[in-house]
């Protein structure tokens, strides 16, 4: 049975932190350690049009996508906005939809939430990635 939870955590600094990301048991672990497969990809906030009306270019997007759902398991930013930001990819990760939900929609002009489609975009295709492993030892107690 697969077990998920998804949790969020902001900081409001001179700069904002943000990441809401979920933690995983997969149904099928050998002795103990489980592989998940993911991709990842990330955008400067530079690369975002509403942090230049806002003066503050300062920053990163990331997020790591499932290598086979292409569910989001993980989002991080730093920089403006980075709650609000967050809080959009949270809702998407508890819908359990793809992000190419987020790639594709259309958002508000200027926004630092239509700068989540040039992050979606630059996501490798499940083809074309070089697909990465970790493995995670489970803590016996």
């Amino acid at each position: 049975m697969n077990t998920t939870r998804t949790t969020a955590l902001a900081a409001v600094t001179p700069i904002d932190i943000s990441s809401p990301r979920q933690n995983i048991r997969p149904q099928k672990e050998i002795n103990g350690i489980s592989n998940i497969s993911y991709r990842v990809a990330s955008v400067p906030m530079d690369g975002v049009l509403r942090t230049r009306t806002l003066s503050e270019t300062r920053g990163f997007m990331k997020v790591i996508i499932d290598a086979h759902s292409d569910r989001i398991l993980g989002f991080a930013a730093f920089g403006p906005e980075a709650g609000e930001l967050m809080s959009n990819v949270q809702v998407a990760m508890l819908a359990k939809q793809p992000y190419t939900l987020l790639r594709d929609a259309v958002f508000a002009h200027p926004t630092m939430t239509e700068g989540l489609g040039p992050l979606f975009a630059r996501v490798p295709k499940q083809r074309d990635a070089a697909v990465e492993k970790r493995e995670y030892a489970r803590v016996r107690s």
